[in-house]
């Protein structure tokens, strides 16, 4: 009976433990689960694959034409190639000139100083130009399961055309994919 009972209350432990795991969500949706689910719920979002630049790019990386925050944007979703779980998603927003570029960076960093707060922002610098990494809290357990970071990139082939990065990690399925990837060394 002992053992029962024992068995027992470590598998309502495990369960709730699992529960509890919460993933940091991009547009909307927790960056959990396979490429395939993922792909799908960007799909019922109005995102559309776009399978040309996904056959140009890394494996483990599938590419998207959608909306972000209101703004057309490249998306792109990172998987780990053996168990297909997603665990970075990012934006890519194009802007013509610096005047567009200062703008569009401020309004998105505007949104996540508002949703992540301000005061947890670090701030860096990358290729020249003004970064933030913003730590992202469990809503239940108030644990950092995550980050998104800002950053503008210049686009080398067109000029005065930038890009702006808004890049999202989950913690836990970004831990998984980098202890699969020291298993092979």
């Amino acid at each position: 009976m002992k053992h029962t009972l024992l068995i027992f209350m470590m598998l309502i432990t495990s369960l709730c433990v699992g529960a509890q795991t919460e993933h940091v969500k991009f547009l909307g949706i927790p960056l959990n689960g396979t490429i395939q689910q993922f792909h799908q719920k960007l799909v019922a979002k109005g995102c559309r694959h776009d399978a040309k630049i996904s056959s140009m790019i890394s494996k483990g990386t599938r590419a998207f034409k959608g909306t972000f925050a209101g703004k057309d944007a490249d998306i792109y979703v990172y998987y780990d190639e053996t168990t297909k779980i997603v665990y970075r998603a990012k934006a890519v927003i194009t802007c013509n000139g610096n005047n567009i570029r200062d703008i569009q960076f401020n309004d998105i960093k505007g949104l996540l100083d508002t949703k992540y707060g301000s005061l947890f922002a670090h701030k860096d610098t990358q290729e020249g130009y003004d970064s933030y990494t913003y730590p992202i809290f469990s809503e239940q357990t108030e644990q950092m399961i995550g980050s998104v970071g800002i950053y503008v990139s210049e686009n080398e082939f067109g000029y005065h055309e930038y890009s702006l990065h808004v890049d999202y990690y989950d913690s836990a399925n970004m831990q998984k994919h980098e202890n699969k990837r020291l298993e092979d060394i």
